[in-house]
Order: C-alpha cells, then sequence, then structure tokens
C-alpha cells in the first residue's frame, strides 16, 4: 500500500545514533527489521549503482573519499525511485518519487569538509529496476 511504502521510505534502519553510524564494509552484518542482511561491494557502471529487479525494497549504497579542503560541491543525482542522502550523516536531500535513474535529476547543493566525507544514499523502489547515479562536482 502506498502508506506502507511511505513508512519504509521513512524508517531508517541504522542505529539511533544516526546516519554518521554507517561504515560498512564488505561482509558486515546489518540488521534490517528483523533480518540479518550484509552488506556488499558493488561498482558503479558509468556512475550508476544497480542493485537489480526488487519490487517494494530498499537499497543503501555508502561511499567515503577525501576533500583537499573545505569547499561547496554539488551532487548530480538520479534515482529509482525515491531517495535520501546524508552527507557526514546530516539529511541533505528526502524526495519520495516514482522515476528512472537518470543523471542531474536533482542537484544537490553540499559542504564538504576537510579531509574523509561520508556519503550515504537510500533507494526506495516500487517495481522494476533499482538503481542510483551519482556524481559529485566541484568548483
Amino acid at each position: 500500500s502506498r502508506a506502507s511504502q511511505l513508512n519504509a521510505f521513512d524508517t531508517d534502519w541504522f542505529s539511533d545514533a544516526g546516519a554518521a553510524t554507517v561504515h560498512p564494509r564488505a561482509g558486515d552484518a546489518q540488521a534490517i527489521d528483523g533480518t540479518a542482511l550484509t552488506w556488499r561491494r558493488v561498482a558503479a557502471s558509468d556512475h550508476l549503482v544497480n542493485f537489480g529487479e526488487h519490487d517494494y525494497s530498499i537499497g543503501y549504497a555508502w561511499t567515503e573519499f577525501e576533500s583537499p579542503a573545505d569547499t561547496d560541491a554539488w551532487l548530480g543525482l538520479g534515482s529509482d525511485d525515491g531517495v535520501k542522502v546524508w552527507l557526514n550523516g546530516y539529511l541533505v536531500a528526502d524526495r519520495w518519487i516514482r522515476r528512472m535513474s537518470r543523471i542531474d535529476d536533482d542537484i544537490i547543493p553540499l559542504r564538504l569538509q576537510k579531509g574523509k566525507n561520508q556519503l550515504l544514499i537510500k533507494i526506495q523502489n516500487a517495481t522494476g529496476g533499482c538503481s542510483s547515479i551519482a556524481r559529485l562536482r566541484t568548483p
């Protein structure tokens, strides 16, 4: 139902400490709504992360990268379907929508910190393919 899909989109299954606590490695266990799942490494192809064909599902993608200085940046993002994005534990985008993944459907302004930065993306898929496409742009 629409209500159960929205509930799944609004629920985040990492600890009460928040998105900043997510630092997965391939093979790490993650409890999701009473089910033990495992983080796995997925390589992007032309910026696209394909979670496969899973109707009414949730997928998370996480990455860590270095910035040489504090700087403004933009995340060009597409998702199939709804999407939430956290930068360094702070929610910077929240869009419940049905669409196909297309680069730059959303342009999200970011403020990168000098050193390590963590990006966590949540995709909620309705039907068909589940994916996200993203690229980081700096001045």
